[in-house]
C-alpha cells in the first residue's frame, strides 16, 4: 500500500509544469559571444609571484584551532553513556514481576 502511494506521489511530481527558463535570459545575453579562454601559464605565474597572506600569527591560530578540534574529536570518540549512569538506566528498564513471573534477567 505504501509503495503504491509513493509511486503515485512521484508520478504527480512528474506531471508538474516547469517554468520557461529560456525566457528569463535577455536578448543581449543570448546574442553575446562565448567568453574567450585565457592561457593558464600567466595565471599560475601571477599566483606564484603574489605574497602569501599567511603569517606566523595566523599559523599559530590555525594550530590552536586544530588542537581544539582534535581534542573535541577525542571526547566524541568516548562512550555515550558514562559508567555511573549505566546501572541507573538498567534499574529503570527492569520490569516489575507480573503474575508471579520473575523479572527479565537479560539486563543483569
Amino acid at each position: 500500500m505504501r509503495m503504491i502511494l509513493m509511486i503515485a506521489i512521484a508520478g504527480l511530481g512528474a506531471c508538474a509544469e516547469f517554468p520557461q527558463l529560456d525566457d528569463r535570459i535577455d536578448a543581449a545575453a543570448l546574442a553575446a559571444d562565448y567568453p574567450t579562454l585565457q592561457p593558464l601559464d600567466p595565471l599560475l605565474a601571477k599566483a606564484a609571484n603574489q605574497k602569501s597572506t599567511i603569517t606566523a600569527a595566523s599559523e599559530a591560530g590555525f594550530d590552536s584551532r586544530i588542537g581544539t578540534l582534535r581534542a573535541r574529536a577525542a571526547r566524541l570518540r568516548g562512550p555515550v553513556i558514562d559508567a555511573a549512569t549505566v546501572p541507573v538506566c538498567d534499574a529503570a528498564l527492569r520490569c516489575p514481576p507480573q503474575f508471579g513471573k520473575p523479572a527479565p534477567t537479560h539486563l543483569n
